[in-house]
């Protein structure tokens, strides 16, 4: 398996950005992950080319310590979009809204973009389905199927 130090040298001769999700396991510690993976990334990439995502408001919380939003530009994971989504992206200064697509209402797209949030879906991996989607201003998709969704974008 490759280093984070090799993926992001890969992601630099490139000239590729990534959204990389911090994720916490049952028994890890938010603060140390993102301790271990955050300065690495912000040395080597540049601020437009990063997007730190998570379910976990702690490690959001932990990054946001380490930089402004214009350095980093952070995204706020929802399975169902929760009542008070908005509060937890205010509380990090979230840049996007990473929902589980089909679970997302346009309601709820219609007020995030309102509020100025970039909306990436996810892990949508067929593109026919998703399609009705773009519509709602949705921004980028999270997809196992990046040449798919290619094919099919660049067929309509």
């Amino acid at each position: 398996m490759p280093s984070l130090e090799a993926m992001l040298a890969l992601l630099n001769e490139l000239e590729m950005g990534v959204n990389m999700e911090i994720k916490v396991n049952k028994g890890r510690d938010p603060i140390a992950l993102v301790e271990r993976a955050l300065p690495e990334m912000l040395d080597t990439l540049p601020p437009e080319r990063l997007i730190i995502s998570s379910f976990n408001a702690s490690a959001l919380a932990h990054c946001r310590q380490f930089a402004g939003k214009e350095r980093l530009a952070l995204g706020v994971l929802f399975g169902s979009v929760p009542k008070n989504w908005r509060a937890q992206c205010e509380a990090i200064e979230a840049f996007s809204v990473h929902p589980d697509w089909p679970r997302l209402k346009r309601a709820q797209a219609d007020a995030m973009q309102r509020d100025g949030y970039q909306i990436l879906c996810y892990t949508a991996n067929d593109p026919s389905a998703f399609h009705s989607r773009w519509a709602w201003g949705i921004a980028g998709v999270i997809t196992d199927e990046p040449a798919a969704f290619k094919r099919f974008l660049d067929s309509h």
